[in-house]
């Protein structure tokens, strides 16, 4: 049997668990974001030049229909994806990758904005988001969202990033992250294009997999942790044993909270041996 204990961390609170007899049980570390903070790097992004006049004209068209194609799927969406793809190695080609990832981070902040706003009519309206993405024809607020967001919204709801009908400002980063997995997606087969990220967006999307993501495999999820390793201030190794740990591989994870220099390794351990 177990109560539910709140913890304040970064601003939002978290949930982990103890027993009765007031045993912590292993739960996921979320630790602040260094520098740069969300403010800097939004400041940055908006402040640097949009592309010329008409230059990413065919390539955000793409870009919208195939997030409204997403939501459908059949013949169109993988259309709409052939189309994307070719429209994004031509902007590179055109341009530059590195002004293809720049385009992607201002419409991360785009996409950001219009989630917002999205949110604000559906409270305003009473209406559930769900019921707002049927809404034939959309809205313009609805349309907007369309264009730029597609099916994200149910990941970000299933991730915790947005809560309560509201964008939760402290993971900020990880959708910036994740829409800039989505927007580089397309030119993987032809370029190095991971190699345009900034070092902090590639934290935040490892980030996102340890700590949030609801669907990925065991293996990927380890497999970032190990890479967060390099920060020195990160607890990689408690929290790829807490993924272990609620995988059962009890072994495994003893192991990663032994060679934890953090102060809940000694009390996950005794969790595992409990767990025995």
């Amino acid at each position: 049997m177990v109560a539910a204990i709140g913890l304040l961390v970064l601003g939002a609170a978290v949930i982990f668990f103890v027993n009765r007899s007031g045993r912590v049980e292993p739960f996921l570390q979320e630790v602040g974001f260094q520098r740069p903070t969300w403010a800097e790097y939004e400041a940055e992004v908006k402040a640097s030049p949009p592309p010329p006049p008409g230059a990413a004209d065919a390539l955000l068209a793409a870009f919208h229909a195939v997030n409204r194609a997403e939501l459908t799927g059949g013949s169109a969406a993988a259309a709409a994806h052939a189309t994307r793809v070719e429209a994004a190695w031509q902007y590179t080609q055109l341009r530059t990758p590195e002004a293809y990832v720049q385009l992607g981070r201002q419409q991360g902040l785009l996409l950001q904005t219009r989630l917002e706003a999205l949110l604000a009519w559906c409270r305003a309206e009473g209406r559930a988001v769900k019921e707002a993405l049927a809404i034939d024809p959309p809205p313009p607020v609805v349309a907007e969202w369309l264009d730029v967001g597609g099916g994200f919204l149910a990941q970000a709801e299933e991730a915790g990033l947005v809560a309560d009908g509201r964008v939760v400002d402290v993971w900020r980063p990880f959708i910036q992250a994740l829409f800039l997995q989505h927007w580089i997606a397309p030119l993987r087969q032809r370029l190095p294009v991971d190699g345009y990220l900034r070092g902090p967006e590639r934290i935040w999307f490892l980030r996102w997999k340890v700590e949030r993501q609801q669907k990925g495999s065991l293996e990927s999820r380890l497999a970032a942790a190990d890479e967060l390793r390099a920060l020195p201030d990160y607890p990689a190794d408690i929290n790829a044993g807490v993924l272990l740990f609620q995988a059962g591989r009890l072994d495994e994870a003893a192991e990663r909270f032994r060679r934890a220099n953090h102060p809940f390794g000694p009390a996950f351990g005794e969790a595992v041996e409990r767990a025995r």
